[in-house]
């Protein structure tokens, strides 16, 4: 299982160097030796039907780790949740328009499956520099709408992600009548545990925040009245991790509502 927050594969041995000082994640942090089992006892002690030192038998940690996964995906759903955009770029044929994707070679665009799509552009290097064009996100009913869709331009001006499982399509308009480059921005997905003992990293909040869901979300099967504090601790704990990743949204105008105003080449200014 990939380490949360990096772009490699770790094992329990590769946590340290040759000399003994830790690897670094990508928030800075060392990391630490984080499983799900250890999420899980956490939650479980949260409870009060696990004690300091104990384990939780085969049955119950499978349990358990199943509850963790289904919430985990859930939060995949939530914007302010996921602390990563990931930005890649794949090659676009002439005279084609739509592209599966999906983690899988046989599609289009071998990748994770995009949970949105939140910008993209297409790129173009015949002229040995890398001109960027920006694409418009349009949903399905306005791209059902397009009369002509097979119509050709050097540069498309529309893309349409339509999202199914396990693959999603991306179509875009108009059809590029030579081969450029397409660059995609899209939410990266919470990986889902695979085993108890894999290792994590993952940026600081995140292991309060899924051991005080978790527990949250195993009170029902244990019979227990949950503690107010651990309600409280669960929204709070979310509450900073979407704060944290919250990204401000730049307000822009269309220079078409502006007031003209005459440009004066001796000064370089605008004249007021």
């Amino acid at each position: 299982m990939g380490v949360y927050g990096s772009n490699f594969d770790y094992g329990e041995s590769d946590l340290y160097k040759d000399d003994g000082t830790p690897f670094i994640c990508n928030d800075g942090s060392p990391i630490e030796p984080t499983t799900c089992l250890d999420i899980i006892k956490r939650a479980l002690r949260l409870l009060c039907v696990l004690a300091t030192g104990e384990d939780p038998d085969a049955p119950e940690s499978g349990d358990c780790k199943q509850q963790l996964n289904w919430m985990i995906q859930s939060w995949t759903n939530e914007k302010l949740l996921t602390w990563y955009v990931k930005n890649e770029l794949f090659d676009l044929q002439a005279g084609k328009s739509s592209y599966t994707i999906g983690p899988d070679p046989s599609q289009d665009f071998n990748t994770s499956l995009p949970i949105k799509i939140s910008s993209a552009f297409v790129r173009d290097t015949t002229s040995g520099y890398a001109n960027d064009y920006k694409l418009e996100m349009i949903p399905n009913d306005r791209f059902q709408d397009i009369f002509q869709k097979g119509i050709l331009s050097t540069y498309p001006r529309w893309l349409n992600y339509v999202r199914s499982y396990p693959y999603g399509t991306i179509n875009i308009w108009p059809v590029p009548s030579r081969a450029v480059q397409l660059s995609i921005s899209q939410w990266v997905q919470f990986e889902q545990f695979i085993n108890l003992t894999d290792i994590v990293c993952l940026p600081p909040g995140y292991k309060t925040a899924l051991a005080y869901g978790l527990a949250i979300e195993m009170a029902p099967e244990y019979g227990v009245d949950l503690n107010p504090v651990i309600n409280v601790r669960a929204r709070e704990s979310k509450a900073i991790l979407k704060t944290v990743n919250f990204e401000a949204v730049l307000m822009a105008t269309d220079s078409s509502l502006l007031p003209r105003r005459a440009f004066n080449l001796l000064s370089g200014l605008y004249s007021t």
